[in-house]
């Protein structure tokens, strides 16, 4: 799977930098690099399975992550994840046209609000 993306209040897009490591539950024994990530208030988190950036057109092209960085820049300031994800999911039909569905397509969106004090 591609590196998730963070949305900050701005509209600004960001992907997260990439650890590396093989496909997850693959072998049993393997262990994975860890890291973490600071989110501010208002910062969104979009993630996303290969079934996104691997969507098929007709021509059997990928739509890419690059694709899915442009679709959330175009989504704009501190949507609602509501928002993001139809933003997403049109990008994917558009690119695809008329070809079937090549894979699961999920998606998630968390969207980091400072605690009420």
């Amino acid at each position: 799977h591609e590196p998730p993306f963070i949305l900050d209040r701005s509209g600004k897009v960001a992907r997260v930098e990439k650890i590396g490591g093989i496909v997850l539950g693959l072998l049993p024994e393997q262990t994975f690099p860890g890291g973490t990530l600071q989110l501010v208030s208002q910062d969104t988190l979009v993630l996303y399975t290969d079934g996104v950036s691997e969507a098929v057109d007709t021509g059997l092209q990928l739509l890419g992550s690059e694709a899915i960085q442009r679709a959330l820049q175009r989504s704009g300031r501190a949507p609602a994840s509501e928002g993001i994800v139809k933003a997403m999911l049109e990008a994917v039909r558009t690119f695809v046209g008329d070809a079937k569905q090549s894979d699961d397509i999920t998606i998630l969106v968390i969207k980091w609000k400072e605690p009420a004090r």
